[in-house]
């Protein structure tokens, strides 16, 4: 004798997953999410001789040169101005190009001593990459926790090689607010063909320059809400 059993289940959901609350995860890196009081930053720049949209492309850099890195979410070339009342950090870094380079971080903190200020964050062999996942090798809150004061942040790259150097670097960087105002939910971004600005939403990315009427992109990074 066979007896079958009837059950109730309830229906949780039709279709596809829903992973909403891990978009924010996956716009920045895996394991890694933000905290309402902290913005993505990314410096970065790309040497090529192909032309590109994209506001971090540069021709390649001759033998020799200096250039700063771009801020990726704007278009601007770094010094990056931190605003009174945040702190900003490093959280990783990437570099690969095909000449010997040098690196440096260099700080416009007039109260902190230059050895601070001043700092060669690599030099590598041409070819050779460079990587440094989730370690935090720069903190402004390392001379000042409190944010109390606003600077100039730039990194610059030097071709020490004897030819054009192609190649590509970036940092990610966490911008934590400390006892300011939250950032404005714009943003001045700068056309990388004619060097016209204008304004935009924080979350903007492609974008059609009014003035020589081109397309350039900047980082597509939005300000995620708070996850951890």
């Amino acid at each position: 004798m066979r007896v079958d059993k009837t059950y109730t289940v309830e229906q949780r959901g039709v279709g596809k997953p829903d992973y909403s609350k891990e978009i924010s995860a996956g716009q920045i890196r895996p394991g890694f999410e933000l905290k309402y009081s902290q913005t993505l930053l990314v410096f970065l720049i790309m040497f090529s001789s192909v032309a590109s949209a994209y506001s971090w492309a540069k021709d390649p850099l001759a033998a020799g040169a200096t250039v700063s890195l771009v801020d990726g979410m704007t278009g601007d070339d770094l010094p990056y101005t931190v605003p009174l009342g945040y702190t900003l950090a490093m959280i990783s870094a990437g570099i690969v190009c095909n000449q010997d380079i040098e690196v440096w971080q260099l700080l416009k903190v007039p109260p902190i001593p230059i050895a601070m200020r001043e700092l060669c964050l690599t030099q590598l062999a041409g070819g050779t990459p460079f990587y440094l996942p989730e370690v935090v090798a720069f903190s402004s809150a390392l001379f000042d926790p409190l944010g109390s004061i606003s600077f100039d942040y730039d990194v610059q790259v030097t071709n020490k090689g004897e030819a054009d150097m192609e190649g590509m670097m970036g940092l990610y960087m966490i911008l934590e607010k400390v006892g300011s105002p939250l950032l404005p939910p714009t943003k001045t971004v700068r056309c990388k063909w004619c060097g016209a600005t204008k304004e935009m939403p924080i979350e903007a990315s492609t974008i059609i320059c009014d003035e020589c009427g081109k397309l350039f992109i900047v980082y597509p990074l939005r300000q995620p809400k708070g996850m951890s």
